[in-house]
């Protein structure tokens, strides 16, 4: 399956929209953000043939997180300018 910005996700605790996405090889990896009104958790998941995982190595994880820093970089010095 294909991944997009704005997909909506549903997992047995809730609705969770993807706010970005990284792909690598035939892994993904979503930002997601909990799709309640009155709920802020977010979560980075990995998707590997279509089975959502948790990231369980650090090395992995940082690599990720820069990955999605630098894809927000222009939102980000918008805020900060």
């Amino acid at each position: 399956m294909k991944y997009e910005i704005n997909d909506i996700i549903k997992f047995t605790n809730g609705e969770y929209l993807v706010l970005d996405v990284l792909k690598h090889k035939r892994i993904y990896y979503l930002f997601l953000i909990n799709n309640s009104e009155f709920e802020n958790d977010t979560s980075i998941i990995k998707v590997v043939d279509d089975q959502f995982m948790y990231i369980k190595d650090d090395k992995e994880f940082k690599f990720i997180i820069n990955k999605f820093f630098i894809n927000a970089k222009e939102d980000i010095l918008k805020i900060v300018a």
